[in-house]
């Protein structure tokens, strides 16, 4: 009887547990807080983009569409499987762009979400792209660009064209090839320091018709024009350049660009020894404009003839040839004064001091024995930067040119 009742005992659990359901067979419904959700913010229109801020929450799929105002609103699972919605990220969301839109048009946008098996739709945001005259204009993307090498391809009396290259002109791995042509007054044989703007004509700027940024790496190489802006040029040491860029292509972009270096082929003269020179002829010139007490006197140094020289002297306007003293550079036309406008020197074949030269500074001292004059120059240049130191012994001829 014993074993009887363990037998009955045994084979009613074991019904119980095949009428009992299991676990696997029960759907584990998720907790309120694991629900997907999204939401929209507005963000910026265009006439033909609106953009939204999308934030989902337990998704593993967002997607988001605008929709006519008239256009009937899917359900979330419709959505989902639309292909021309556009996908969000479902994790982070982030800011979404819809585009190929209507000018001037209202649209509702929705998000939908898909996250553990459930789906479900944002609140309906309505925005209306603008009008075509009210889209802002893009800005372009600026470029910036570090050059590694310049080159000086020619120069002129007053002008220097210089390539820049981000890269190896040589080997053909430079990516951008900067053309410039900049413009000054002082004729020296390497570029001034300075601010150069640009322009078409006048001192110290870049000349925008010959300046241009060309791309190398591109199909058919495409070339831009400078067509605004400004470059500045610094020598700090030796011939070292440091340019700064910032100018504007034919296309808008802005480029800003620098460079520090040397520029192959251009040496700079630097201020540490005084140029020296001697002068052999001279002889008073007739001037336009030519007051009382006023020598203009242009000497040279034939037969070499190097160099040729201005010196525009006021003096007493009583006097009757140029008289003995200290004649000082300066823009006023007193007795004693060295005309600033009217003195220059002319320098040829001379290598890297070839060139034309303004004064900022100095002195002439003029002493006299009989017919014979003697002139010591001291006269300092910005232009090149350094100072000139001559002199000149003889007759000048046309003395008692008159007044």
């Amino acid at each position: 009887m014993k074993h009887l009742n363990l037998f009955s005992l045994f084979m009613a659990f074991a019904t119980l547990s095949l009428l009992a359901p299991s676990c696997s067979d029960t759907k584990e419904e998720p907790l309120p807080d694991m629900l997907p959700s999204v939401t929209l913010a507005a963000g910026t229109a265009t006439g033909t983009t609106l953009s939204v801020t999308v934030t989902p929450a337990n998704a593993d799929r967002c997607v988001v569409k605008a929709f006519g105002k008239e256009q009937a609103l899917p359900a979330a699972e419709s959505l989902l499987i639309d292909d021309e919605a556009t996908a969000a990220d479902p994790a982070k969301g982030g800011t979404v762009v819809l585009e190929n839109l209507a000018p001037d048009t209202e649209y509702i946008i929705l998000a939908a979400v898909l996250g553990y098996d459930q789906t479900a739709l944002s609140s309906p945001l309505s925005m209306r792209t603008l009008t075509a005259a009210d889209t802002p204009t893009p800005t372009p993307t600026p470029i910036e660009i570090t050059f590694s090498e310049s080159w000086k391809e020619r120069t002129a009396e007053g002008s220097w064209v210089v390539s820049f290259y981000d890269g190896s002109y040589i080997d053909n791995t430079a990516t951008h090839e900067l053309i410039i042509d900049f413009r000054n007054s002082p004729a020296t044989n390497y570029l001034p320091a300075g601010t150069y703007k640009s322009g078409k004509s006048g001192s110290e700027i870049f000349h925008s018709d010959y300046s241009y940024l060309r791309f190398r790496k591109e199909n058919g190489a495409p070339w831009k024009n400078i067509t605004d802006g400004e470059i500045v040029v610094e020598i700090p040491e030796g011939n070292t350049y440091r340019i700064a860029m910032d100018v504007t292509l034919s296309d808008g972009r802005k480029l800003k660009a620098e460079y520090e270096g040397e520029i192959s082929g251009m040496t700079v003269v630097e201020n540490r020894e005084d140029y020296e020179f001697a002068l052999t002829a001279a002889s008073r010139t007739e001037k336009n404009g030519q007051i009382a007490g006023e020598y203009l006197i242009t000497l040279n140094d034939s037969p070499v003839w190097k160099h040729e020289m201005s010196l525009d002297f006021y003096a007493d306007p009583a006097s009757e040839s140029l008289p003995e003293g200290t004649y000082t550079l300066g823009e006023t036309t007193s007795a004693g004064t060295l005309g600033q406008s009217g003195s220059s020197l002319g320098v040829y074949n001379s290598g890297d001091m070839t060139g034309g030269y303004k004064f900022s500074s100095g002195t002439v001292v003029v002493t006299k024995e009989g017919d014979t004059y003697t002139f010591a120059i001291e006269l300092t240049s910005d232009d090149c930067p350094r100072k000139f130191v001559g002199t000149f012994s003889g007759g000048i001829g046309n003395m008692d040119l008159a007044n």
